[in-house]
């Protein structure tokens, strides 16, 4: 094994906060990659289910005489 004790492997000789921060920060990319357009994806599939209309398609009009 390349290096003797997990102590070593944690801190690699100073630089283990930089190594092991990268590799949470790229998973957290990954993470977030999948999980926004799945999320996304989901809300879309409900808001067609629910007859859900895009609210930059309605009309209002003030002078439309209905109540």
């Amino acid at each position: 094994m390349y290096f003797e004790s997990l102590h070593d492997l944690f801190f690699m000789n100073g630089h283990g906060m930089y190594v092991w921060s990268a590799y949470a920060i790229g998973f957290a990319v990954l993470a977030a990659l999948l999980w926004f357009p799945l999320s996304r994806h989901a809300q879309l599939k409900k808001n067609i289910l629910l007859g859900f209309q895009n609210p930059c398609t309605w009309t209002f009009n003030l002078f439309d005489g209905s109540k």
